[in-house]
């Protein structure tokens, strides 16, 4: 290898750990909030299911109302994680059948297109949250935006995710993309 290849290698090496970096602190960050939004459903399901057998009437609405308030919260990052993992839905044909450079083409594409999908929805998210703003859980005295607000975040976040994934399959090639498959497995 001469200079200028070990020279124009250095620099997307460490674009390349940038990428990675970002991508773990995202994942470390999302097993986080899965962790203590996870937590939180659980404890107030079990207390909602629990409060019907001891309390006769009403039961505790707030444990009721808590999960419709976080469910969001919970999947948008298991959606994001799916995705960094290679784990989400995809229909690979055309790109099972292509090879070299198509193929990296192909991965980098559709990565842009999940990305400018998801940028859309931001968008939409972020538009829905403006005007239920000014809504107020009677209950728990939550704004009528935090719902989808977590909808914008996963959003935004499956938006940094494709465009890692479009990057590095760019400079690195196809082989880079993380193939995922527990279905395709056999262990």
């Amino acid at each position: 290898m001469g200079a200028a290849a070990t020279s124009a290698a250095a620099p997307r090496s460490g674009l390349i750990r940038l990428l990675s970096a970002i991508e773990t602190a995202i994942a470390y960050g999302l097993q986080a909030v899965l962790a203590i939004v996870g937590t939180a459903l659980l404890a107030s399901i079990t207390l909602s299911v629990a409060s019907r057998y001891v309390i006769t009437v009403g039961g505790l609405v707030w444990a009721e109302e808590l999960p419709k308030q976080l469910f969001i919260w919970f999947i948008m990052p298991g959606v994001v994680l799916a995705v960094q993992r290679g784990s989400h839905i995809a229909v690979d044909l055309l790109v099972v059948a292509l090879e070299g450079r198509l193929k990296q083409m192909c991965i980098v594409g559709i990565n842009l297109l999940i990305a400018a999908a998801y940028a859309c929805m931001a968008t939409v998210a972020l538009e829905v949250a403006g005007i239920t703003a000014a809504e107020q859980n009677p209950v728990l005295g939550i704004s009528g935006d935090v719902p989808f607000f977590g909808l914008l975040a996963g959003s935004a976040l499956i938006v940094v995710s494709s465009l890692i994934i479009a990057l590095r399959v760019l400079l690195c090639g196809a082989g880079a993309v993380v193939d995922n498959r527990m279905e395709d497995t056999v262990q």
